[in-house]
């Protein structure tokens, strides 16, 4: 619930939202549609659109970044612990991964060399509360491209992901 407003019809009916620790709520700014001029094809999910997978066992987080990433036009799937996304890892190779660093499973920054020796084109972007000197360091030391600290917000992952476009 965001303001007594599901999450699901916030995202279905655009309204902005950012996270707020475990909690969240509704920005009073309006939602803009994605420039087509950033859009640039990132893989394959047996469409042309760009996709990316979100690796986190909080699942409103998940809905969160889904929805953020829709509004510039990729796709998003995810998968709440590490042993899943090695799964998923097995099947298809998406170009942009978002990893939370402590699930119930592992910690993300013990799995970003893998990651990176098995998806090398990926881009990592590990998103995690734990934002630390220290974890920053160990995530940059082991492969990661983008460290995003949480809370986040829309603002943040949006300019990261036109950040990895532009190089693209």
């Amino acid at each position: 619930m965001v303001n007594n407003i599901p999450l699901f019809w916030c995202l279905a009916i655009k309204l902005p939202v950012i996270a707020i620790r475990k909690h969240l709520v509704v920005e009073s700014s309006s939602i803009s549609p994605p420039n087509p001029a950033f859009i640039v094809p990132m893989g394959d999910l047996n469409t042309s659109k760009p996709y990316a997978l979100i690796i986190d066992d909080e699942v409103d987080i998940c809905y969160l970044l889904k929805g953020i990433l829709k509004h510039k036009n990729i796709d998003a799937q995810y998968v709440t612990s590490l042993s899943e996304a090695e799964e998923f890892l097995r099947n298809d190779s998406p170009p942009l991964i978002f990893l939370d660093n402590h699930l119930p499973d592992g910690r993300g920054v013990d799995f970003i060399r893998q990651f990176k020796t098995q998806l090398p084109s990926s881009t990592i972007i590990m998103i995690t509360a734990h934002d630390t000197s220290a974890d920053r360091e160990k995530a940059f030391n082991e492969g990661v491209d983008f460290f995003i600290g949480k809370p986040f917000t829309r603002e943040i992952i949006i300019k990261t992901v036109e950040k990895i476009i532009s190089v693209e």
